[in-house]
């Protein structure tokens, strides 16, 4: 069955069910306050489209394609990105809950977390070289073997880092996130 495709549309407030959801290609598509909870996304498309103020906490998303992808305001917890088709992958989240979460592998190099609920996200051997985690909560988020070069970590909250375990060259750091890259060495930073 082939993929229906969607252009230019905007859907506002409504709560997608299996029965509703059109599998496809969604381009240039704006969906605000919508509820995807638990909707099955594989195989889906979704190019230069916004999700504002959305809930599309534990989507399926095997082989699901976001490219120039933009989220803000939304709930997105328990959502295995690794999950989703790598080719020209770029999505970015402004004041978005993520916890819960895994982009395991994934090269997403400068995207940007601005100001996101990240606690609990496994980021382990992700390529998040020139990324952007400004005023983020990472609480508890599993960072190894990831690239962080030239990444902008200030002012994150609950950051906790091994430097030795992950490459950190030319990082934005603040001051009060040193403690979460010094743990490991059990000094009493002040």
């Amino acid at each position: 069955m082939a993929k229906e495709f969607i252009l230019d549309r905007e859907y506002k407030s409504v709560v997608f069910t299996p029965e509703n959801w059109i599998k496809g290609e969604y381009d240039h598509c704006n969906f605000m306050d919508c509820n995807f909870t638990g909707i099955n996304l594989t195989g889906c498309s979704f190019i230069n489209c916004t999700m504002e103020a959305c809930d599309m906490s534990n989507c399926k998303m095997m082989d699901t394609s976001f490219q120039d992808c933009t989220f803000s305001d939304c709930k997105m917890i328990g959502i295995r990105f690794e999950d989703c088709n790598p080719f020209l992958l770029k999505m970015d989240f402004e004041k978005c809950n993520l916890s819960f979460s895994s982009f395991h592998r994934l090269k997403m190099n400068s995207t940007q977390f601005k100001t996101c609920v990240l606690k609990e996200v496994d980021f382990t051997e992700s390529d998040l070289s020139k990324s952007i985690f400004y005023g983020s909560d990472l609480l508890n988020s599993s960072f190894y073997q990831t690239n962080l070069e030239k990444a902008d970590l200030r002012e994150t909250f609950n950051l906790l880092l091994d430097p030795e375990q992950n490459r950190l060259k030319k990082v934005k750091i603040s001051l009060n996130a040193l403690p979460g890259l010094l743990l490991k060495y059990d000094l009493d930073v002040e």
